[in-house]
């Protein structure tokens, strides 16, 4: 599982030829100048670029062009090919390939340089008068910087530069580099072990390197001399003599572990002198302590090493010893000292002295030495530090003039010393917002005077009047409860500026109130305006419009009355009264703040409190103040009118009696008994829903704690139902058995069976949560033989079309229509035929956890109000019934009396992002503004999302142009991203319904105990990239090429619902007509077949939604969101599955006892990169961030080439936004780069 940023080669070329002409132009190497150049932020720059092992030309080259140490890192792995970099920033890891020699014998393994051969080979001091005694083995860089002085330093300076290319030179960055690889490697944390691989491949590739050169150069060839290659010579040969203690081999041990294996057995060359003195070593006392020969021993022995050989070297009189440590396979440590002893003892304790001291240097054992020999310790350590302290002393003048050197690369008066702006992406400020979405789509009202309607005289409308078909509907106007009230409404909405109607069900107040006042208009031949009504619902909408035309005697969009709805409108020229969903008048409001061209507006419905109805009245609240010509008219049926009055100052009350027809109310306890209906003993035991769970600390004896998880059911806490009334001994047992939470299909099965049974008069309404429900329950009643012939059953909600939800409204002689729907026909819809209501009392409402910042989709009860107008729906045109499936005492006592205001439940990501459209100046301080604002973290909750998606500047919180482009879109802010993302990458097809699916539900079914055999055939279509969504693409793709005939077989043998599939295709295409009318349909579908490019776009939708995936060593996967772990939900295809990209996007969160993600999709390191929010640069350690929480592991060249492929991504977008139609040359080269990088990147 991958979770680098690498580029293959072929990307890195491809990216580096896209970007080149840019890059070659002069403001581009300027961007890099940040801030005052000072020789301070030079010295720190060259130091890190020399640690970092950049060549010198490098150095000066990114001096030249930067100011300090990033930015110079950020030009050279921009302008310079991998191959020029060290390993570290390179794009890409070179594969690992074992080199041979031509005898097919693998080639030695790294050896250290041996010294250059010299004339004299004895024991002479030539050579070493510059090597101080007790110097012990360093790094070569150390040892050479000690080695030389001031003068020396800048000569080898100077000769680097010039022998750059020399065997010598590589030979040396070589080994710099491997020593850093395997350093970097052994650091590894074991969060990060998973770039192991990509070390171990490094570590390889530079050995064989290493391995190739030093076949490849002559033995003869003069070598470059270095300390360390004299201090370590061929051990000579010469008369072992073994030392007394006993002689042992030893497993071999780590220390030296960097050095690589020799065959060789290495010594330290002596110190020679000319004439050497015979010492003698005495004391006063008798030493009792250990002597360095035993603290060696024990040393030798404690590693595993072989004991220590001394070898006696006679040629120098008297006794002068060097000792051999073999350190197993590490190579032969061998020590000597130029004095000459007067004892065997001493000379072999002073030689055991050098050898400790080479051996641990960092270690204190000259403590325990006797005086003589912890007196040589310390002159060596004093030695070093000498000689240390002089090498800093004179290269600190030859580094001055060095940095003196490179900061004048750039002159003072150079205009490139002027700040600019670095290392973030620059985002166009605004987009042209001369033809906007409304001028489209949604221009239902005029702005300008020259294109008002021409107001035609009293005298045509009066013929209206006269015509038969007005005259027809008259009648029937007039007995509705509201008629008496015209003259008041019309009155009171002239003299003041808010009007609120609050009419009971059956009074007729939404069609009648804006009819009022149309004929109003007409009447006095006024001209002031169009008269706009809101409607919640676009079915709503259409209904009312096409019922007041009728009552105009005209039709709908024809004459005087038009709708607008998303994506649909009818209205004339002449069109005086336009009824729109609260949707559309929002989007209007951010085209036209000031409604010009408008004189009326009607709010019906205001008691659902849905968010939209509530920022819609904040906002007329304000225009009415700063508009006193704008008239503003509210009703309800249920209505706290004391709240809306308070809101709205000058606000008139009207309250309209209803008309309704009795209806008789009957509740769960009165189905059972009439249906004798039977429930499981174990339906209880089977709920999943209402799960709660505690955790509470039990202190035990000897005061040990203990967590305990308790966990129940909300029907563990329900006791046995008291019923009053005349109900059998069946009806009692069954409602102490029954949850009235969970939808009982069979229940209302078998209701609507007695009632058809019993000669039903008029049609029959049930009310379901959503739209799964109401598939579940259609199949269910269709499967019945009795039922099937005897009804037609109709679907209905707001997924469906215009055409299909108008179905509702026909007749069907000799049968009993059947609707089955979501609250959308509870208000402002009127289905004459209906005579009884089966009310669930169950809706599904988005709730946002502040606590735990998830949204997730719950099913809960109704509120009273609610079931008030659900009951009401049967006695619109005569008497009815409603079945109301839960007990009459849940009603009384734990029902709300009004819904909960959905502002305060609700996410408000998308209703955020209008408002920074609407009120851009103050969009912080409206939300306080509203009937009953919303907590403060549910707002800084959508605003933080809204920045990680790139519709907000993380600066200072104003909309982007991607956010001003979404805002126009009547979509959830996902979605709309994903789909202009696809119109971009030519894949609009796919992802059209991929959001569709994410807009319904997956088309899969799984029926009661045939669930693994499902599951099964899901997997069948299952996608190699860990995809829910692209599985059901899969799914959708196979089937939609079927003919007619064979998908039903097809459904049927793969567990798919073919209304869902048919209800997906046409929302699908729903969308596709939206980017059409937006003029994203140029070659929109080039790479639609694409996996790689679907799952990318997919990955741009869903983000910030995003989870890492962490796999342990034992396979057991987690998944984290930041800090907070998540689930993946049964029903997902990811559940127990093994990942192949590292982190996972999601469309939404279940919260019930864990946190479960239902929706998933594979997201791949390059795809988070190009679409995630802020992209930071932290090149110096080889990582990007993106939005300072997703950190991934990236080479600097890697780095530098994704941040200008965003700029260029960003311009592209910012072109394509503000034209859409035509996508020019060089932003489809950019396309199709990206699109090469996401095929090579799996």
């Amino acid at each position: 599982m991958k979770d680098r940023l690498d580029l293959a080669e072929e990307a890195e070329m491809l990216v580096q030829d896209l970007i080149q002409m840019s890059l070659e132009q002069p403001s581009a190497k300027k961007e890099f100048f940040i801030g005052r150049r000072t020789k301070k932020k030079i010295e720190k720059a060259y130091d890190v670029l020399t640690s970092l092992d950049f060549p010198m030309h490098l150095i000066e080259e990114g001096l030249s062009h930067a100011h300090d140490v990033t930015a110079a890192l950020q030009y050279l792995c921009l302008y310079h090919a991998s191959a020029d970099l060290p390993s570290r920033f390179r794009a890409y890891a070179q594969k690992s390939q074992a080199i041979k020699a031509d005898d097919d014998e693998t080639r030695p393994q790294l050896m250290l340089i041996p010294a250059s051969a010299r004339e004299d080979k004895g024991d002479s001091s030539e050579g070493h008068e510059n090597i101080p005694l007790g110097v012990p083995i360093k790094s070569e860089e150390l040892v050479d910087q000690d080695k030389h002085n001031a003068k020396a330093w800048t000569l080898q300076y100077l000769a680097m530069q010039e022998n750059e290319d020399s065997p010598e030179y590589k030979m040396r960055q070589l080994r710099l580099e491997l020593e850093q690889a395997k350093a970097e490697m052994k650091g590894l944390k074991k969060s990060k072990k998973r770039e192991l691989a990509f070390w171990q491949a490094e570590v390889s590739r530079l050995e064989n390197e290493i391995n190739a050169l030093q076949v490849s150069t002559s033995p003869a060839t003069p070598q470059t001399p270095s300390l360390v290659a004299e201090l370590i010579t061929e051990a000579p040969k010469a008369e072992v003599e073994k030392d007394d203690e006993e002689d042992e081999d030893y497993d071999t041990g780590d220390l030296f572990s960097m050095l690589e294996t020799t065959a060789a057995t290495s010594v330290i060359a002596p110190v020679a002198v000319t004439k050497p003195n015979v010492v003698e070593v005495s004391t006063s006392v008798k030493w009792t302590g250990k002597t360095p020969r035993v603290q060696l021993q024990e040393y030798c022995q404690k590693q595993k090493w072989s004991p220590p050989q001394y070898m006696a070297d006679s040629s120098r009189g008297k006794y002068n010893y060097s000792v051999n440590i073999k350190r197993g396979k590490q190579p032969t440590i061998s020590a000597t000292v130029p004095d000459i002893y007067a004892t065997i003892d001493s000379a072999k304790d002073a030689v055991a002295t050098r050898a400790l001291y080479l051996l641990t240097p960092q270690l204190s054992l000259y403590r325990g030495f006797p005086p003589h020999f912890r007196d040589m310790w310390l002159t060596w350590v004093r030695q070093v530090e000498e000689e240390e302290s002089k090498a800093k002393g004179d290269s600190a003048a030859s580094k001055a003039a060095i940095i003196d050197g490179l900061f004048h690369l750039v002159p003072d008066n150079d205009p490139e010393q002027v700040e600019t702006t670095s290392g973030t992406e620059e985002v166009p400020d605004a987009w042209d917002d001369e033809e906007s979405w409304e001028d489209h789509v949604e221009d239902y009202v005029s702005t300008s005077s020259s294109e008002q309607c021409t107001p035609f005289p009293d005298t045509k409308f009066l013929q209206l009047m006269q015509s038969p078909k007005y005259k027809a509907m008259f009648p029937k106007r007039r007995t509705l409860p509201i008629a008496a009230y015209k003259q008041a409404i019309v009155q009171a909405t002239q003299e003041h500026a808010v009007v609120l109607v609050s009419g009971e069900t059956g009074s007729g107040k939404s069609t009648q109130v804006p009819h009022f006042l149309l004929e109003d208009m007409l009447g006095k031949n006024r001209d002031d305006g169009t008269i706009l009504c809101t409607q919640p619902r676009r079915l709503a909408a259409i209904g009312v419009a096409e019922r007041v035309a009728e009552e105009m005697g005209q039709t709908v969009g024809e004459g005087y009355v038009g709708y607008q709805i998303r994506l649909e409108q009818k209205k004339s020229a002449e069109c005086k009264l336009v009824f729109c969903t609260t949707g559309v008048l929002l989007r209007q409001l951010q085209s036209n703040p000031r409604l010009n061209g408008v004189s009326c507006i009607v709010v019906d419905e205001i008691h659902e409190r849905d968010v939209q109805c509530d920022i819609l009245l904040g906002l007329l609240r304000r225009l009415v103040l700063a508009k006193p010509s704008l008239k503003l008219v509210l009703m309800s049926a249920t209505l706290n009118a004391q709240l809306f009055q308070a809101y709205f100052s000058d606000c008139h009350l009207i309250a309209v009696p209803g008309r309704l027809f009795p209806v008789d109310k009957f509740y769960l306890e009165d189905a059972i008994e009439l249906t004798r209906h039977v429930i499981p003993d174990n339906c209880r035991k089977n709920l999943n829903d209402g799960a709660s769970s505690y955790s509470l600390n039990v202190t035990g004896c000897g005061g040990h704690v203990s967590k305990q998880i308790l966990t129940w059911h909300d029907s563990d806490l329900r006791t046995d139902q008291v019923i009053d009334g005349p109900y059998s001994a069946h009806t009692i047992d069954m409602m102490n058995k029954v949850d009235p939470s969970s939808i009982n299909y069979n229940l209302i099965e078998e209701l609507v069976a007695h009632l058809v049974e019993n000669s039903l008069e008029g049609a029959i309404l049930i009310f379901l949560s959503g739209r799964a429900e109401i598939r579940q329950l259609v199949d269910q009643l269709s499967a019945s033989r009795s039922l099937a012939s005897a009804c037609v059953f109709l679907p209905l909600h707001a997924g469906l079309s215009t055409s299909e939800q108008h179905e509702v409204f026909n007749h069907f002689p000799n049968k009993t229509k059947v609707i089955v729907a979501t609250n959308i026909a509870e208000t402002s819809l009127t289905i004459d035929d209906v005579t009884v209501v089966i009310d669930t009392g169950r809706v599904k409402q988005m709730r946002h956890d502040i606590k735990t910042q998830t949204s997730s989709l719950k099913e809960v009860w109704i509120a009273k109000a609610n079931a008030d107008q659900r009951a009401g729906r049967a006695g619109r045109v005569q008497s009815g019934k409603c079945y109301r499936l839960y007990p009459q005492e849940l009603y009384d006592q734990e029902m709300l009396a009004q819904p909960l205001a959905e502002i305060h439940r609700a996410p408000l990501t998308g209703l955020s992002l209008q408002l920074h459209t609407l009120v851009p100046e103050n969009c912080t301080s409206f939300w306080n503004e509203l009937l009953e604002p919303p907590t403060e973290q549910a707002v800084l909750d959508a605003t933080a999302e809204l920045t990680q998606l790139g519709a907000l500047s993380p600066e200072d919180g104003t909309l982007t142009p991607l956010g001003h482009h979404l805002s126009k879109l009547p979509l959830d802010v996902r979605l709309a991203k994903m789909l202009l993302f696809a119109a971009v990458f030519g894949c609009t097809r796919p992802i059209a319904v991929i959001a569709a699916l994410l807009e319904t539900k997956s088309p899969f079914v799984s029926p009661f105990g045939q669930e693994k055999e499902a599951a099964a055939k899901r997997r069948l279509f299952q996608s190699d990239r860990n995809s829910d969504l692209l599985t059901d693409l899969n799914a959708f793709n196979a089937w939609i090429v079927l003919p007619k005939d064979k998908q039903d077989a097809f459904c049927k043998r793969h567990f798919l619902h073919r209304s869902a599939l048919n209800e997906i295709n046409q929302l699908a295409s729903s969308f596709e007509r939206l980017l059409h009318q937006l003029g994203f349909m140029d070659d929109s579908n080039r790479y639609a077949n694409e996996t790689a490019v679907i799952s990318a776009v997919v990955a741009a939708g869903l983000y910030p939604n995003v989870v890492r995936v962490d796999t342990s060593e034992k396979g057991i996967v987690r998944l984290w969101e930041r800090q907070k772990q998540v689930f993946i939900h049964p029903s997902s295809i990811n559940h127990g599955a093994q990942f192949v990209t590292p982190w996972l996007g999601y469309h939404l969160k279940l919260h019930t006892s864990r946190v479960y993600l239902p929706v998933s999709s594979g997201v791949t390191p390059l795809a988070l990169a190009l679409f995630g929010g802020q992209f930071d640069v932290k090149i110096e350690l080889s990582r990007v961030a993106i939005d300072t929480w997703l950190d991934l592991p990236c080479a600097g060249r890697t780095s530098m080439l994704l941040f200008e492929l965003r700029r260029r991504l960003s311009d592209l977008l910012q072109r394509k936004l503000d034209a859409p139609s035509k996508m020019e040359t060089d932003d489809r080269a950019v396309v199709d780069t990206i699109v090469t990088l996401w095929k090579l990147e799996m």
